[in-house]
């Protein structure tokens, strides 16, 4: 995922959330919707310094990160789509990092 983002030039490291409007696959969607769910209900755990909960939250949306990855091409020719998906991937990497960096865990 942080490859994707990276190979992104029209993103780097600059947040900038995704476009809804931009989603065109079922995967997507889904993926943004349980993004921007978790987002919210992990803010209140994570006030409370409490990360083993929020894991136990980021791990409930593996299907959709799976589904995203089975289903979705990232890197397509058409840069403002392309750029909307390495957004999404990022907004769900900052949730992520949130609680631990997740590029140490792969290590």
């Amino acid at each position: 995922m942080i490859n994707i983002i990276k190979k992104n030039e029209e993103i780097g490291y600059k947040f900038s959330p995704p476009r809804r409007e931009l989603l065109k696959e079922s995967a997507e969607i889904a993926l943004m919707d349980a993004v921007q769910d978790l987002d919210r209900q992990a803010r209140a755990h994570l006030d409370r310094d409490d990360y083993e909960s929020t894991l136990r939250l980021l791990a409930l949306i593996k299907p959709q990160v799976d589904r995203f990855f089975d289903e979705v091409m990232v890197m397509v020719e058409d840069a403002e789509l392309r750029t909307n998906r390495a957004a999404l991937l990022q907004e769900l990497g900052v949730l992520m990092n949130r609680v631990a960096d997740i590029s140490k865990l792969a290590a």
